[in-house]
């Protein structure tokens, strides 16, 4: 895709080089809010930033347990969605990774960062939405365990506990308890089979194994759950009247 970044956000983008000497760990936070600019009827824009939010915490956690420095993660994360400013305007969502991986690339030239980290964070930003690795298993293949991380801190945000009840809301409605055991038993065979999805880190592995085994236990619950919906009537059929 032809590298473009808007007008506008290089005016943004010049702002923020006047301070280039601030933490950027920070700095890029407010760049990136800044860039959203989350407002009253937009919760979109506002889910956008604090989605970026917990990416970030997820890779500030995954850096820490590879005793990696934090901060190239920390900020390819919450830089990695900065390109639904251009999608929101264009419709063009599915090119969102590529807008954000050029306008990271300029903001973080303009801060003067370090080239070799620049590249790897625009690599990494690109991944986390361009494919999966049984699609493109090259891309994969050659990918180091950074450039992996935000696309393990990204699926680690929209695989919790959240995500869980935003998929229910979506499936479940107001179903009757076969077709609602079937929802839970779809979503079941999912975390089951998504256990083994390849990680860039032991460390993004550890907590996408930890939110898998929660998933099953959500849905083997319910499955359960719904099972039991006719008891009462097998109760009340077997009562002596």
């Amino acid at each position: 895709m032809e590298h473009f970044v808007a007008e506008e956000m290089r005016r943004l983008i010049d702002k923020y080089r006047e301070r280039k000497n601030e933490d950027l760990m920070k700095l890029t936070y407010e760049f990136v809010k800044d860039a959203l600019h989350p407002e009253p009827g937009r919760e979109d824009k506002l889910y956008r930033l604090e989605h970026s939010l917990r990416v970030a915490l997820w890779g500030k956690k995954i850096a820490e347990g590879e005793g990696w420095d934090p901060e190239p993660l920390v900020i390819a994360c919450l830089l990695h969605d900065i390109g639904y400013v251009e999608s929101w305007k264009n419709g063009a969502y599915g090119a969102h990774h590529h807008y954000s991986r050029f306008i990271a690339e300029e903001y973080l030239e303009a801060m003067g960062y370090d080239p070799e980290e620049v590249k790897k964070i625009g690599v990494a930003i690109v991944l986390h939405a361009v494919s999966s690795p049984t699609e493109n298993p090259e891309l994969f293949k050659n990918a180091s365990p950074f450039e992996l991380s935000v696309w393990d801190a990204d699926d680690l945000d929209r695989y919790d506990e959240m995500r869980m009840i935003m998929n229910a809301n979506r499936d479940i409605g107001e179903l009757t308890a076969a077709d609602l055991k079937k929802v839970a038993e779809n979503r079941l065979s999912l975390a089951v089979s998504s256990k083994d999805r390849i990680c860039g880190t032991e460390t993004a592995r550890k907590y996408w194994l930890e939110e898998m085994a929660e998933g099953r236990r959500l849905y083997e619950r319910l499955i359960a759950q719904m099972d039991h919906t006719w008891e009462m009537e097998q109760w009340l059929a077997g009562k002596r009247l």
